[in-house]
């Protein structure tokens, strides 16, 4: 388990070396999966409920986007992974820090903000993998800071 006083470093070495105690290779195939969920799962789904919740706002945000005055910096600073296992069942937890910058000078901070336990889960019960349940709780992160924005500055 991802302890608050660990880096995603040390967590995933942890796992890695349990994992390949248990059955060689499987700690390093772990990794492999761990890392790729970020771009194939994760952010995917951070962008596309940020981005649904100001389409009304005609704003868009992604990796890559021209003409953007501000760059978001999106820094995960803990995960719980949760679990399912039937019988019982742990949605998964992700503490974020939100990070706005101008994106022509990326040294000027225009504000941060702290988010805490974005829960993951999905409702039919449908979340046996980890990537599944972290993705649900970046897309509940996104989901949240775009209210935020919305409600503070877009309205």
């Amino acid at each position: 388990m991802w302890k608050r006083n660990q880096t995603e470093e040390e967590y995933v070495d942890t796992k890695v070396k349990e994992k390949n105690e248990k059955q060689a290779g499987t700690g390093d195939t772990w990794k492999v999966n761990w890392e790729k969920a970020r771009d194939e799962r994760y952010k995917p789904k951070f962008e596309e409920l940020f981005n649904k919740v100001l389409e009304k706002a005609s704003v868009t945000a992604g990796e890559g986007v021209s003409g953007a005055k501000y760059t978001l910096i999106v820094k995960t600073t803990f995960i719980y992974p949760g679990y399912n296992i039937g019988i019982s069942k742990m949605p998964s937890y992700v503490d974020f820090e939100f990070i706005w910058v101008e994106t022509d000078n990326k040294d000027k901070v225009i504000s941060k903000q702290l988010m805490k336990n974005a829960q993951g889960s999905q409702m039919m019960g449908f979340d046996f993998d980890i990537p599944t349940r972290v993705a649900e709780s970046y897309a509940i992160g996104g989901k949240k800071l775009a209210a935020l924005v919305w409600k503070k500055g877009l309205k």
